[in-house]
């Protein structure tokens, strides 16, 4: 099973904290259960945020995987930021 379920067309209004940017078009953000990788799709709206959901990701190793495969050049300081993360999302549930 893939550490990441991938979301082509999903906007997420609830307010998420940001942990990262890793450029000027894809970040990553702390959901309730895991990660999501996100990516800039136009400017912030009434009804949106201008931020599309791409992955979202319970590990940190599944989160990884997604990173170099969709994102472009990072900022490495963002790296490091992700690189500290725990292995697994900590209000997600451990895969058995």
């Amino acid at each position: 099973m893939s550490e990441c379920v991938e979301i082509t067309n999903s906007n997420h209004l609830q307010r998420q904290s940001v942990i990262a940017n890793l450029n000027d078009s894809w970040r990553i953000v702390d959901d309730p259960l895991q990660w999501i990788l996100e990516r800039r799709k136009g400017g912030p709206r009434t009804k949106a945020t201008g931020w599309i959901s791409r992955s979202f990701c319970a590990s940190k190793l599944g989160l990884t995987r997604c990173i170099p495969a969709y994102c472009g050049p990072v900022d490495p300081d963002a790296l490091a930021v992700v690189d500290a993360l725990p292995a697994f999302h900590p209000d997600g549930r451990k895969p058995r």
